[in-house]
């Protein structure tokens, strides 16, 4: 939510507020199965008879021209009250919610991993933590590691992209070393992706398996047994 106009920002905070928590209820029945599902509303019918997980993404999209916004800090163009609500009422659900910052020309409010942390940090929400999305971490971090190093366990999920938006091995992102330094900082979740179906969907998808697969990780190598010595 932007500063400027605030007559409209209690409207506005009132719709994103109400279809945030919708999405919290949708995600309860993962964490909480003796839960009766909620009636569906909207375009969420499917979501809500299928819940898939306990994961709600949070993705901060811009509310005004960015070429106004530029230089200024994400304190300056967002309302901790936009998300305080949803979070507290993620955390007695159970419920864990991502703020995945964007690149620059899709949003004007987080664009890198330390902003987003900081603005947590600040306002003490702790049960929101950050999705790192390597397609826009490649556009807006000078070190896409130091950042994942940085971030630590804030992390709770991890989405992958090559640099063209394709699908891991298709760019030049070295996943080797971006992977090596994710899993020193201790993460344990889901790394998911989130590129562009091309050739197709399922294509793509066997590609970024077999790439993924096929590196050379050093927490795979030590944890994997050595060769056994005849005595």
């Amino acid at each position: 939510m932007r500063r400027a106009g605030r007559e409209d920002d209690a409207a506005l905070r009132c719709g994103g507020d109400c279809h945030r928590r919708r999405f919290v209820e949708i995600a309860r029945p993962a964490v909480d199965p003796d839960r009766q599902r909620l009636p569906p509303g909207p375009g969420l019918k499917q979501a809500v008879e299928q819940p898939k997980g306990q994961v709600v993404d949070g993705v901060p999209h811009h509310t005004q021209d960015i070429g106004n916004t530029c230089g200024r800090h994400p304190e300056d163009r967002f309302d901790s009250g936009a998300i305080e609500p949803v979070a507290a009422h993620a955390a007695s659900a159970g419920v864990r919610v991502g703020l995945e910052p964007l690149n620059r020309y899709e949003t004007d409010l987080f664009n890198r991993q330390e902003d987003a942390a900081a603005f947590l940090d600040a306002h003490g929400l702790t049960h929101v933590r950050l999705l790192c999305d390597l397609f826009h971490m490649n556009i807006e971090e000078p070190s896409i590691e130091a950042s994942i190093r940085a971030a630590g366990d804030r992390i709770f999920h991890f989405h992958v992209a090559d640099s063209n938006r394709r699908h891991p091995g298709a760019g030049h992102l070295d996943f080797a070393a971006i992977l090596d330094v994710l899993l020193e900082t201790g993460y344990t979740g889901f790394i998911s992706g989130e590129f562009l179906p091309l050739p197709d969907a399922e294509t793509a998808a066997r590609h970024s398996i077999a790439h993924l697969r096929g590196l050379s990780l050093r927490a795979v190598r030590a944890a994997a047994p050595g060769p056994s010595v005849a005595g």
